[in-house]
Parts: structure tokens; C-alpha cells; sequence
């Protein structure tokens, strides 16, 4: 095993103590910084130190000859990077720079897409709910506009706030050209304004000293608009603190911009920005084939010494990938899985449209507008026009990087695969037991080697012992995902648990689930009709809606009936 020495934290307490646990780090207390000297290989953090500028210029100074450079990351948590000294490339100190508000957000969407709550495959729209305006409220926010581009129709984002007028003012002040991206509501907490047509996919609270209240409020106000149960983010800097795992309602989740999103895979190992890495080394190579030296271009210098502002574009594009996939029923896996993949024409079009609109956003975030001529100085560019007013060659390149997805997700390691929907069908009693787990393991083992190149989706709604168990038993394996179907609140589905080993797992199931679309009364069918491929019965189906492929267990409750070829 090769030793290495134990990272350093500085920085002020209690956030400071949070990481050094997190990161299983070395505390250094700031008085110490003045004969610090970190050993090779043994990175140093500082979180939001003072004076940052000379702290760096003693540290660089202290180890000025050593062989070896040594790390330093820089965590700031106003907005704006602190103004660093220049430093040499070729000097003792490699200095990184790391926005805390903008690294969680990220990391939030990563794990709770904002398509968590909304089939965009079938066309439904994204719909963010916002509690507050606390940080990373603005970092939110702005992750929200540069990622929600599924299609033509527009993200929306409801603001709750007491005063709705200075909750629009806040956003028009923060997201100057946002409302050129989504559409905008306003409302008050008490009287939010939700309707049934687009329900909330996902909703953050951004007031720590008063989510739980706003969670239990949101939670009836979601049920009773549309019977939606999205994830509730409460967000904030600190730690929460640790909660009975018997509170959980499946709801309400609590994120921790320090002990979340700063995990030493994304401080030491890059791991958030791995696929934003490699398409900018694609750039690089690109630039390189066409006989251009990528070193001697702003976009095109090594990772290290790229500019915050190319990073963060190679970061939004990468952000964006699972995006385009969930649009297509297409999900990344291990490369090993897969043995080529390649879109339609179609797709690769309907995903150009999209892709158009994800630069266009970014840009006019940026400051950008359209002008005839393109000026860099004043944040000129012709092509920020809708997609269909682009020539051919412009349309092109969103081809191209549509095209490309596949061969960046590959250098990373990913593949492609598309779904295969397979819908669980509800018994007609909810205490119908399930089929033996031989047969259960035996039909997941037939799937999966019948589409060896689909990733196989178990579609439910978890209503019955039967579904439950079965898609607890199915889940087990790796390839096998799960879209939660909700026809009523998640609330009512936990009350309606009889005991509390089947709330746990529910509450279990439901953390696993991929995706958690509201259908609604009357939903469910019509959903199953027109998306699943593939209906599994829990006794021989009496009609055939439309030419499903389907399997049921026998009478006798000892084989399952195929009618299909599988």
C-alpha cells in the first residue's frame, strides 16, 4: 500500500472542522499558516480564509525550491474568486479555485435532476419550486437555467416567497436574461398558486431555520394540487443534523453544501468534473488535428491552466449529457456493458434543437445578446436565434456535438443503452404474494439476455406486497432500474402501510427510484399504453389494450407465461 500523507484544513470553524471530518483531514488552525509547509502529495484546503491573496503569496514563498509542487485548493464562498496573486506555471504551488455555491449546486442537480419529477421523453416539462433565498439560492438558480432544456417548452420556476414582488425583483436582479430561458411565477408560501397541468418535478427550500415547516406545508399543498410527491431539498452551508430514520416521509431530503457536495472524489479526485474534463481534452485533440497548437488558444490550454470561465462551460456541456439522454429514453452506463451505440437521424435532430438552446442559454447568462455581427467585447453574437433561423452549417454543429456524445461518454468510460419499460402491473388484491424468487430471477435473467443492449426499467407504483417485493428482488441487480409511478401522494401510500417494516421498505424503494412521475387518478393505464414495452402480470391478463409484449404467472403459481419470443 503506498502511504500518503492526510490532507490539511484550514479555514474557520464549525464549517472548517465539518470538512476536516468529511475529508478525514488534518484540522490546522489559521495562526499556523505562517510556518505551514505541506509535505509532496499532501493537499491543502482553505475555506473561505481571510486575506486569501497573502496567505497564498507566503505559502508560495515558503516553498520557493522545493522539488515538488505542492496543492492548494482555494474554497470561496462569496460568488466572485478572490483576486490571487500571479504565480509561476512552473512554480512550487499548484493554486485551484472552488466556488462552494456553485460546486453544491451542481452536485444537488447530479443527484436530483430536475427531469426526476416529469416524463421529458413524453414531452412534459420540468417545473422548479424555490423556498427562499438563501445561499446557494442564486447558484440554484442559475444551474436550473443553464441545465432545464429538454425540449421546446420552457422550464418553469415558481418563487415562494412573502413578498412575491421583491422575490421577482431578486430574480430579475440575479438572472438578468432569465426570464428569457424559463417562465416565471411568484406567490406567496400560504396561497402558491400550483395547478394539476404542470406539476412540480422538484422543489427546493433554501430557508434552514424553517424547512421542516415549509416542508410539511408543501408536502399537502403538492397533494392537493396535482397529487404530485416530488423530492424536497432542504438546502444549506452546515451540516443538518442527524434526524430518526422513522421522521423520513420519502420527501423531504436534506443537502449540505459542505458535507455534500465536498467529497474528497470531488476536491482530490475531480470526479465532478471527469466528463467535462474529457470533452475539453476532445477540444484539444480536435485543435490539434487541424494542425493548431490548442496551448497557443484561450479555450484550448491544459485543464490546470484553463481560464474558470472555459472550465465553466466544459462543465455545463458535460452537466447537460444526461439531460439529452433522458429525452431519448437512453440512459450512460459502464463502456463495458455496451457494444456500440449510435443516434437516429431523428433524434440526432430533436437533440440539436435542444443542444442550440443550452448554448444559447448559457451564453445569454454570460451577459451575451444577439447582434448582426459578432463582437466579443461587448458580448455580441449573430446566432443567439432560435434554432430554425440558423443556417445549415451553424445547424451543423449542434449535429456534430449532438453526434459526438457517444464517442466524449466513451472516453470517459460510459456507454449508451436504451430503455426497455417494463411496467409491473398491480394485483387485484393488495396482499397477493409475489412469485417464487426463482421464477422472478429466472424472467430478470431472460430480459436482460433477450436485449443484452437495453437497460431494463421496472415501471411501478409500488401499491401492492407483490410489486414490492418483486422489484426489491429485481433492483438487486445493477443493470435493472426503477421509475416510481405515483397515482396518489406519497403520504397516502405511507399512511395506508400496515405496519412499519413495510413503510421502511417503501421509503427504501422510493429512495432508489430513478424517476417519480405523478399520473394521477386514471393516470396509470393510459401511461402504461402509450410507454411501457413490456407488461409483467400478476395472473393471465384478461384484454389487450394495444400490442403490449407480456408475461404473467401461471395458475398454479409455479412458471411463467411468456407471449413473446424472448
Amino acid at each position: 500500500m503506498i502511504w500518503r500523507p492526510r490532507p490539511l484544513v484550514c479555514g474557520a470553524p464549525p464549517l472548517a472542522e465539518t470538512l476536516a471530518a468529511r475529508l478525514d483531514a488534518r484540522l490546522v488552525e489559521p495562526e499556523a499558516l505562517a510556518r505551514l509547509r505541506p509535505r509532496p502529495g499532501q493537499p491543502l484546503v482553505l475555506l473561505d480564509p481571510p486575506d486569501p491573496a497573502a496567505l497564498i503569496a507566503a505559502l508560495a514563498a515558503r516553498l520557493d525550491g522545493a522539488r515538488r509542487p505542492r496543492r492548494l485548493i482555494l474554497i470561496h464562498r462569496d460568488p466572485r474568486a478572490p483576486t490571487l496573486p500571479a504565480l509561476a506555471a512552473d512554480g512550487p504551488l499548484r493554486v485551484e479555485t472552488l466556488d462552494l455555491a456553485t460546486t453544491g449546486a451542481r452536485a444537488l442537480f447530479a443527484r436530483w435532476p430536475l427531469h426526476l419529477g416529469c416524463d421529458v421523453a413524453a414531452g412534459q416539462r420540468p417545473h422548479l419550486l424555490l423556498v427562499g433565498r438563501a445561499t446557494p439560492a442564486t447558484a440554484l438558480l442559475r444551474q436550473a437555467l443553464l441545465g432545464a432544456h429538454y425540449g421546446e417548452r420552457r422550464l418553469r420556476i415558481t418563487l415562494l416567497d412573502p413578498d412575491p414582488a421583491a422575490a421577482a425583483a431578486w430574480f430579475r436582479a440575479t438572472q438578468p436574461q432569465g426570464e428569457t430561458i424559463a417562465e416565471l411565477r411568484c406567490a406567496t408560501p400560504e396561497a402558491p398558486a400550483l395547478d394539476r397541468d404542470t406539476p412540480v418535478s422538484l422543489a427546493l427550500i433554501c430557508d434552514p431555520s424553517r424547512a421542516s415547516a415549509h416542508a410539511a406545508r408543501l408536502r399537502q399543498q403538492l397533494a392537493a394540487a396535482s397529487g404530485a410527491s416530488p423530492a424536497l431539498i432542504a438546502v444549506a452551508t452546515a451540516p443538518w443534523p442527524p434526524g430518526a430514520r422513522a421522521d423520513w416521509d420519502g420527501q423531504t431530503q436534506p443537502f449540505s453544501l459542505i458535507a455534500d457536495a465536498c467529497t474528497a472524489e470531488t476536491l482530490f479526485a475531480g470526479r465532478a468534473d471527469q466528463l467535462a474534463r474529457t470533452i475539453h481534452e476532445h477540444y484539444r485533440d480536435s485543435v490539434a488535428a487541424q494542425g493548431r497548437d490548442p496551448d497557443g488558444e484561450p479555450g484550448g490550454r491544459p485543464w490546470p491552466r484553463l481560464a474558470e470561465s472555459f472550465r465553466g462551460a466544459n462543465r455545463h456541456q458535460a452537466d447537460h449529457m444526461l439531460a439529452k439522454l433522458a429525452v431519448v429514453d437512453c440512459r450512460a452506463v459502464p463502456e463495458e456493458r455496451v457494444a456500440g451505440f449510435a443516434f437516429t437521424a431523428a433524434e440526432v435532430e430533436r437533440l440539436a434543437r435542444i443542444e442550440h438552446r443550452r448554448w444559447a442559454a448559457d451564453r445569454r447568462l454570460d451577459g451575451w445578446t444577439q447582434a448582426a455581427v459578432r463582437d466579443n467585447a461587448r458580448k455580441h453574437h449573430p446566432q443567439l436565434v432560435d434554432y430554425d433561423a440558423l443556417s445549415e452549417p451553424m445547424k451543423d454543429l449542434d449535429r456534430f456535438a449532438v453526434r459526438g456524445v457517444p464517442t466524449l461518454l466513451a472516453r470517459a468510460g460510459l456507454g449508451i443503452q436504451r430503455l426497455l419499460i417494463v411496467a409491473l402491473i398491480e394485483p387485484a388484491s393488495s396482499e397477493t404474494p409475489p412469485p417464487p424468487r426463482r421464477l422472478v430471477n429466472d424472467a430478470l435473467g431472460r430480459l436482460h439476455a433477450r436485449y443484452p443492449d437495453r437497460a431494463l426499467v421496472l415501471a411501478t407504483g409500488l401499491g401492492s406486497t407483490l410489486t414490492r417485493a418483486l422489484t426489491a428482488q429485481a433492483i438487486e441487480h445493477p443493470a435493472t432500474g426503477l421509475w416510481l409511478l405515483h397515482q396518489r401522494p406519497l403520504s397516502a401510500q405511507l399512511d395506508a402501510c400496515p405496519d412499519p417494516t413495510t413503510r421502511t421498505t417503501l421509503l427504501d424503494l422510493v429512495a432508489r427510484a430513478e424517476r417519480r412521475l405523478p399520473l394521477g387518478p386514471g393516470g396509470l393505464t393510459e401511461w402504461i399504453a402509450s410507454r411501457a414495452e413490456i407488461a409483467w402480470h400478476p395472473a393471465p391478463p384478461e384484454t389487450r389494450a394495444r400490442p403490449l409484449k407480456r408475461l404473467w404467472l401461471a395458475p398454479e403459481g409455479r412458471r411463467l407465461v411468456w407471449d413473446f419470443e424472448y
